[in-house]
């Protein structure tokens, strides 16, 4: 069977700005989940090079010099029904708090170290409202297109949204939520009450009782290690989806998917690293007039692809290392040996593990299991401090580009030169994985990879925790992470920054 790469194209013929494509690696040599945004294939970026682009091929993507906008960073509202005909009121605010509010509204979030407003209303008594990194002017124009879009059920014209975002557009009829296919951990939730609607980028504004509507057997496992969604009375929007919302009907369209595109058989390792990189670079070039842009740097390959990818589409970049005086866990000298080469500055911070290293005063919207908050939170303060308004990093990075399953069995049977394969086996021998579970993996049904996966017997356990039967394992939800929510939310949103 030939491998594959997986592709939806947006042309930015209506929408002006950055066009987008996204790509899953749906049978490369070991079986992987790699969606990357905004590329082309190998062989096309060749012959775009050396001929020009051609607008007739649904994969070449057209990229526009529009600069990234980073003025909305979440959205709320409440529709009542029978009170909508008489008045939707729209807001513009920096700080939207979590005051209960009356009546019907319509709430955009706006950056607090900016001095935009809310895009101009469609329509009388109709809004538009976004979240996310916007990679075209934020006019009248696009709020119309969006508009029209969702009002006339064209749905899939909102592939030509260019950006990574969520959004609404809100009349006295209707609420249309959506998320955009490239939409990173921000999503919208909401919920309904006889003819009540509410809807949040933030779910704790939508939680009314929580003795009631928290799951008790998720919150267990939140505290396990594990994450999953703990709110059972919300709902929320899938990447590539529109959720309309009227007085007595909820109903939901998937206007985008990714779909795929034949590739060579036997295409090698560096090909693939190749095409990875392109796509990489194609993604990262609307920041390139963003302004100065931040990167969070570990120094390992996946953050400094990020970095070098930057540079190389001519962005301003500063990189962030989270620095630590334990040396062992010391990795600044690949961060100083990164930007040293790629002449990018370097900022370093060091990690607090003293008396700040936790807090009384943190408020999660979701529970948060993972042991570097703090860090993060040093980082946010620092980025926000520097005027910095968008950070990339390289997490999800073995999510996207790494295997799902792997092991001896994969390798042999992959579609993979015998060369390389060898030099897999090898790798094997000399990673961290111990020799009877490297034989193991030889049958098909068993994987390397579920040694760090909190399934079966290596769920993780807590000794405060009091035993809870019949509580499953974690499945991984790849289209959505609370903790990604709840570092997006808690540390960087409120500060102006988009991750």
């Amino acid at each position: 069977m030939a491998r594959r790469i997986c592709c939806r194209t947006a042309t930015s013929s209506s929408l002006h700005g950055h066009a987008a494509s996204r790509y899953e690696l749906s049978n490369p040599p070991v079986k992987t989940r790699a969606l990357v945004d905004a590329g082309v294939s190998r062989r096309r970026i060749q012959l775009a090079a050396m001929n020009g682009p051609e607008p007739a091929d649904p994969r070449c993507v057209m990229v526009h010099s529009n600069p990234i906008v980073g003025h909305y960073i979440g959205c709320s509202g409440q529709i009542m029904f029978p009170d909508a005909p008489r008045g939707i009121r729209l807001l513009g605010v920096a700080n939207p708090g979590r005051e209960a509010r009356r009546g019907c509204y319509a709430l955009q979030w706006l950056n607090p170290r900016g001095s935009a407003s809310a895009l101009p209303s469609p329509a009388h008594n109709e809004h538009v409202l976004l979240s996310g990194a916007l990679a075209a002017p934020a006019t009248a124009e696009l709020a119309a297109r969006i508009h029209a879009a969702l009002v006339q059920e064209r749905y899939e014209e909102l592939r030509q949204i260019p950006g990574e975002l969520v959004g609404c557009l809100v009349t006295p009829q209707k609420i249309y939520l959506f998320k955009t296919i490239l939409g990173n951990s921000s999503t919208i939730f909401f919920r309904r009450s006889g003819h009540t609607v509410r809807w949040s980028t933030d779910p704790a504004d939508l939680v009314e009782d929580p003795d009631a509507e928290i799951d008790r057997a998720a919150l267990w496992r939140c505290c396990r290690g594990d994450g999953p969604f703990i709110y059972r009375s919300l709902d929320r929007v899938r990447p590539g989806q529109v959720v309309v919302l009227e007085p007595h009907r909820t109903t939901t369209v998937d206007y985008d998917r990714i779909t795929p595109i034949a590739l060579p058989r036997r295409t090698t390792l560096p090909e693939y690293a190749e095409l990875a990189y392109q796509l990489l670079l194609e993604a990262v070039r609307p920041y390139a007039g963003g302004g100065r842009i931040g990167v969070l740097l570990s120094g390992g390959i996946d953050s400094s692809s990020v970095l070098t990818a930057l540079v190389d589409a001519g962005a301003d970049a500063i990189a962030y290392h989270l620095d630590t005086d334990d040396p062992l866990a010391d990795e600044s000298a690949y961060a100083r040996a990164v930007c040293e080469h790629l002449d990018v500055p370097l900022v370093s911070i060091p990690t607090d593990n003293d008396a700040g290293y936790l807090s009384r005063s943190w408020d999660f919207p979701h529970p948060y299991s993972h042991t570097g908050y703090r860090y993060l939170e040093q980082a946010a303060e620092r980025v926000a401090g520097d005027g910095v308004t968008f950070l990339l990093t390289g997490r999800e990075g073995d999510i996207l580009f790494g295997p799902l399953h792997y092991g001896v069995h994969d390798i042999l049977f992959g579609d993979l030169r015998w060369r390389e394969k060898q030099e897999m086996i090898y790798g094997l021998l000399a990673s961290r994985w111990q020799l009877p579970r490297i034989l193991k993996s030889c049958i098909s049904n068993a994987s390397l990879l579920e040694g760090s996966m909190p399934i079966g017997e290596n769920a993780r356990r807590s000794d405060f925790l009091a035993p809870m039967s019949g509580v499953s394992d974690e499945k991984i939800d790849y289209e959505f992470m609370p903790q990604e929510l709840t570092m997006d939310l808690a540390l960087f949103r409120e500060r102006g920054i988009l991750l």
